[in-house]
């Protein structure tokens, strides 16, 4: 598996929805090489100059990926200067989208302008190559002319919105702005309402809206009622689970003030047992996870199911939904890192646990962070990552991270993670490999799922387990000491 995966990877690390050929070698490189952010930013930016001239295209992808990094880093300004240049040498989808994106976002004076404009000049673009628009032109073209005060003609637009898109939060929230102009509260509130209900009354735009919606309506609290019925009834379907797999609910300080929330699965017993921490993936709740926290705990091992900031109970106004880590991703992925060892002291003062070795497991998106973890504490003893997931700019510090702590990882994936095999087989290539593990579940299922669909990947990962962080273990006095802040 590991040999097709090599042979695929440059199809595989940088392909894009909208293109087809894969991007430059030298591209994918320096996406590998580089040990930071800081310095994949350079590596991209030296390189785009040094072959300009000579492949406008091999400059135009990395001027693409340099704005995708600056994004992350929040250097919004950085990201569209970026994305223009990337447009002057190549012209593609892709740039373009992501410059109508960062303008929107951004909307100086003259951005919303300039952001309908190259809405334009893609959508005949597209027309001319594939003799349709692009469904993803038609939603910014909507959300764009809404932004600009033509709110009957966003409406139209927002109508015929792929469907897969207009569930998501933040198409959901615009849509809602534009149904709330064109005079439909009623539509506008549910679809305000899920995301009031996963924020837990932490967004406040959304609860803006939905007050203002109350009040044009003139019915009170209502709405706001509803919502809070709504989290009383998902939390009451998620504490009888609990109670089902003999867990519970744990708050928490991170310390930066923020309050956390996390899943806590006691092992059997009164022995003192090591610790798993698995980060879930943003988005995902503690019943997706219930396979492989008893496979975990039936390893011998306490659990901690954290969520993560912006989801679950780990949400608050500065971040109370996973879009809301946008434009901010590597700040946040490393205050989620620093939350791990706060999460380890709040499930030792919870249970008896020894805190001089522990487990930290990575689901998805979270497995970059699971994986900065690691670097940040020496008593991480070995890493689980469960199909992982990470945008190209992470690929690079996330094989540096692993060469450089050198951990035993169980890498769990599944034939849905195709996809990310190559990036599975790189990390693999740079961690400790002759204590580590490839191990692919032969049902379909991505992600915890996959301990859900076939029994065989739990008794792998409890084998390996055992070999690797063998309890139950006594308590150790030597106090905690950190890798490095």
């Amino acid at each position: 598996m590991r040999r097709l995966a090599l042979i695929a990877i440059a199809a595989v690390l940088c392909a894009t929805p909208l293109r087809a050929q894969p991007a430059p070698v030298d591209t994918r490189r320096l996406l590998l090489d580089a040990g930071s952010p800081e310095d994949l930013r350079a590596r991209l930016s030296e390189h785009a100059r040094t072959v300009e001239s000579t492949n406008r295209d091999d400059a135009a992808e990395a001027l693409y990926t340099l704005g995708l990094s600056c994004e992350r880093a929040g250097l919004r300004d950085s990201a569209i200067a970026s994305y223009r240049h990337a447009i002057e040498l190549r012209r593609g989808h892709d740039e373009r989208l992501a410059l109508v994106d960062a303008l929107l976002l951004r909307r100086g004076p003259g951005d919303v302008e300039a952001a309908i404009e190259h809405v334009r000049q893609g959508r005949e673009a597209a027309i001319t190559e594939r003799g349709a628009v692009l469904p993803e032109y038609a939603a910014r073209e909507a959300w764009a002319l809404f932004l600009a005060d033509r709110a009957d003609t966003a409406l139209a637009l927002m109508a015929e919105l792929d469907y897969g898109l207009r569930r998501t939060p933040q198409w959901r929230y615009r849509e809602a702005r534009v149904e709330i102009k064109a005079g439909s509260p009623r539509k506008a509130f549910w679809l305000l309402f899920p995301l009031a209900v996963a924020s837990r009354l932490q967004d406040k735009e959304v609860m803006g809206l939905i007050g203002q919606i109350s009040a044009a309506a003139r019915v009170g609290s209502r709405l706001q009622d509803e919502v809070e019925k709504a989290i009383a009834l998902s939390d009451r379907n998620e504490q009888r689970l609990l109670g089902e797999l003999h867990a519970h609910r744990l708050r928490y300080t991170a310390r930066d003030g923020v309050a956390l929330g996390a899943v806590v699965f006691p092992p059997a017993g009164t022995a003192r047992r090591r610790a798993a921490l698995v980060l879930m993936a943003p988005g995902d709740s503690a019943s997706d996870y219930d396979s492989l926290a008893v496979a975990l705990r039936r390893a011998g091992l306490a659990v901690m199911l954290m969520d993560v900031r912006g989801s679950g109970w780990s949400v608050d106004a500065g971040c109370p939904l996973p879009d809301a880590w946008r434009g901010r991703e590597e700040r946040l992925n490393t205050l989620v890192a620093r939350d791990v060892r706060t999460a380890l002291n709040a499930l030792a003062k919870d249970l008896p646990i020894d805190t001089t070795r522990y487990l930290v497991a990575g689901v998805g998106a979270s497995a970059s962070i699971a994986v900065q973890a690691a670097t940040l504490d020496r008593r991480v003893a070995a890493l689980l990552l469960v199909s992982p997931n990470a945008p190209p700019v992470e690929h690079g510090p996330m094989r540096a991270r692993l060469a450089e702590i050198r951990l035993p990882v169980f890498f769990q994936i599944a034939p849905d993670d195709r996809e990310n095999f190559a990036l599975t087989d790189d990390l693999f290539h740079a961690c400790n490999e002759r204590k580590s593990r490839i191990a692919e579940a032969r049902a379909m299922g991505h992600g915890p799922l996959q301990y859900h669909q076939d029994p065989a990947v739990a008794l792998r990962l409890t084998r390996w387990l055992k070999e690797t962080m063998p309890g139950p273990v006594r308590p150790a006095p030597r106090p905690p000491t950190p890798r490095r802040e």
